[in-house]
């Protein structure tokens, strides 16, 4: 369900931590003794869509929504997103929408609009500031918040290099920042840095790490650090774009080696029915509500790929505790 932003707010729940802490992301993630989702025990099919292009309300006639990310703090969720008017210049800016439980959900509005079209706007906190990374073109720029959620300023590029870069993911593990994205949607690129706002990342030794995999090579949601083990979701482009996520976790990582490899159960997300998601699902942002409640989670679902009638729209995912 979603409301307008004049249709009023709802009282604010228990509050979730935020990122806090060195090592970046714990919280909201599981504590030590709690698997993240690898899909197992997922079922996307018990998915509910929560937002459309029709929801957003200072854009234009909006084409879809897509590419949704959480953040939760002092009992108030939000949601960042792609808009995507393809009649607009830029033709597609960030979205923000509040909640103050993650399921009822009402639009507010565009928070940032580039030049050029952005996406995938992973948020997250480190050191008590708000980081967002949309990327565009060749160049994955970072965002700092002067003012969370609405206003946003480019401090920098991490990366600026001579393909696309899709779809970016940045972790801190064991004392560094990671960046990962793809080349070609088939190569996985990592790149790393000791400062976060350092410009001009250093590339792995051995980029791209891996090679001719098209089933997971792009990046489909929010890394997870579970019992110092590092979880990434990737996007599988095999027979659609955005077919399904799988869940590879990283066994190796430093800056001259790596190797992954996918997770029981994996793919946590596809396809699924004859409706809101019947052709494809391609992010995934599981948070942790505690023990006995489980990963309330944002995902996106297609209903055909050839029309760009209402394509893409959010929903939530709700996962008990094992």
């Amino acid at each position: 369900m979603v409301k307008t932003a004049d249709s009023g707010t709802k009282t604010a729940a228990n509050a979730v931590s935020p990122y806090t802490g060195p090592r970046i992301p714990e919280s909201p993630h599981a504590p030590a003794d709690v698997a993240p989702p690898t899909g197992s025990h997922v079922q996307p099919s018990a998915a509910q869509p929560v937002l459309s292009g029709d929801d957003v309300t200072d854009y234009g006639d909006v084409e879809y929504v897509a590419d949704p990310f959480l953040f939760v703090e002092e009992g108030e969720w939000h949601m960042f997103f792609e808009i995507l008017n393809s009649d607009r210049e830029p033709d597609a800016p960030i979205g923000h929408a509040t909640s103050s439980d993650g399921l009822d959900w009402t639009y507010d509005q565009v928070v940032l609009e580039k030049r050029y079209h952005t996406s995938f706007p992973l948020v997250w906190k480190h050191a008590g500031s708000y980081y967002m990374c949309p990327p565009t073109g060749q160049k994955v720029e970072l965002y700092k918040a002067d003012r969370f959620p609405t206003e946003w300023t480019h401090i920098g590029n991490a990366i600026d290099v001579d393909y696309y870069p899709h779809d970016p993911t940045f972790v801190r593990y064991d004392g560094r920042w990671w960046l990962f994205t793809d080349r070609g949607n088939e190569q996985v690129m990592v790149y790393h840095s000791r400062d976060l706002e350092r410009e001009g990342w250093t590339p792995h030794e051995r980029n791209p790490v891996v090679t001719d995999r098209r089933d997971a090579a792009r990046q489909g949601g929010r890394p997870i650090i579970h019992d110092g083990r590092l979880y990434l979701y990737f996007q599988d482009l095999v027979d659609n774009y955005g077919d399904a996520i799988r869940c590879c976790e990283v066994t190796q990582l430093s800056p001259s080696t790596y190797t992954d490899q996918e997770v029981s159960g994996s793919p946590v997300l596809e396809e699924f029915g004859t409706g809101w998601a019947n052709n494809g699902m391609h992010t995934f942002d599981p948070w942790w509500r505690g023990p006995d409640k489980g990963w309330r989670c944002a995902v996106d679902g297609v209903r055909d790929q050839e029309s760009l009638d209402d394509q893409w729209t959010i929903g939530i995912l709700d996962i008990p505790p094992v």
